[in-house]
């Protein structure tokens, strides 16, 4: 019994932590995709457009990425001169 509790709590803490795909899936998990944003976000804010190319990933993937982690507060939203948003790390 011990052995399938630490097994589920190991799956729903994987899952907690977006490393729920199969390596060998050919899918990004949601921390590697996190990791790409803010690495071009390191370089300097950009649009959800320019994210996109750049992670090689949806404009809505982008967006939900983003919202996590500005709600975690590693990213902020903002709006420039140019009425564009832009996502940048905090």
């Amino acid at each position: 019994m011990v052995d399938k509790l630490e097994e589920r709590v190991e799956e729903l803490v994987d899952r907690k932590l977006g490393r729920f795909e199969p390596r060998n899936s050919g899918r990004r998990t949601d921390n590697e995709i996190r990791d790409k944003i803010q690495a071009e976000l390191n370089k300097r804010p950009k649009t959800t457009h320019e994210l996109s190319k750049a992670v090689k990933a949806t404009k809505s993937t982008i967006k939900n990425h983003c919202q996590h982690l500005q709600k975690l507060g590693v990213v902020e939203n903002f709006e420039k001169n140019d009425g564009k948003n832009y996502w940048r790390l905090n």
